[in-house]
């Protein structure tokens, strides 16, 4: 199972998502961007488990995981649903920041208060990329043995992924709605936003094939001839 031809497609599918939003001339024209970057994630997901006969391939390594036909291993990897509890909390409060960023500039009766907030965006501004990526095997979230039977837990993440992508594609449309404003602290803050998400669905993705890859290769040089009765893993 090579997965090479995958992992540059998802790297190609970010880098251009980044490319468009720095070219972007507007706030609407960064949602179309990060609208684009999502759905081709969304699309990604199955078609990484669909083609090139990766269905077959995840097939057999849960009937070798379930009936027993290997020697238990243990695997190094990030726990994707750690990463999503610490950047749920953290995306939450940037996405309330952002909004009340848009909310002081669409209201013109509004004192405005660009110093408190350009520092705290310039903070975050410095903080945010290497805080994304310190979730995925970083010191937020470092990288655990897990025996393999648990370890699958990850590519079940990404199924239940889907989801959650769409869910970040429609408040991405949604906030660019709701900006009537073309001031240049509303464009930098939604764009660290967008970035922001889109780094973390990108690294969610990454991470689970590479989980898929270390419990494939193991398994491909670990199944026994003879079958073990005793069941060690159920799924479903």
């Amino acid at each position: 199972m090579d997965i090479t031809l995958f992992e540059q497609e998802l790297n190609s599918i970010h880098y251009n998502g980044m490319l468009e939003r720095q070219s972007s001339n507007t706030v609407t024209e960064m949602a179309e961007s990060v609208e684009k970057e999502l759905t081709l994630y969304e699309n990604f997901i199955p078609n990484f488990f669909y083609e090139n006969g990766n269905e077959q391939s995840i097939r057999n390594m849960y009937r070798t995981l379930r009936d027993g036909e290997f020697t238990e291993s243990t695997v190094d990897m990030v726990d994707l649903y750690e990463s999503k509890r610490i950047y749920t909390e953290y995306h939450d409060g940037m996405s309330k920041f952002v909004r009340e960023i848009i909310s002081l500039k669409n209201d013109i009766t509004q004192e405005s208060a660009d110093d408190t907030y350009r520092e705290n965006l310039n903070k975050a501004k410095n903080a945010d990329d290497g805080f994304v990526h310190q979730l995925f095997g970083g010191e937020y979230n470092k990288k655990t043995s897990a025996v393999m039977t648990e370890a699958v837990k990850n590519i079940e993440f990404l199924i239940d992924f889907i989801p959650e992508i769409d869910s970040l594609k429609k408040e991405s449309v949604d906030i660019a709605g709701s900006s009537s404003s073309k001031d240049e602290l509303v464009s930098e803050s939604v764009g660290l936003l967008y970035d922001s998400i889109c780094n973390y669905c990108f690294g969610s993705i990454k991470t689970t094939m590479e989980t898929y890859k270390s419990i494939h290769d193991i398994l491909d040089g670990n199944v026994k001839k003879e079958v073990v009765t005793e069941k060690k893993f159920k799924i479903w």
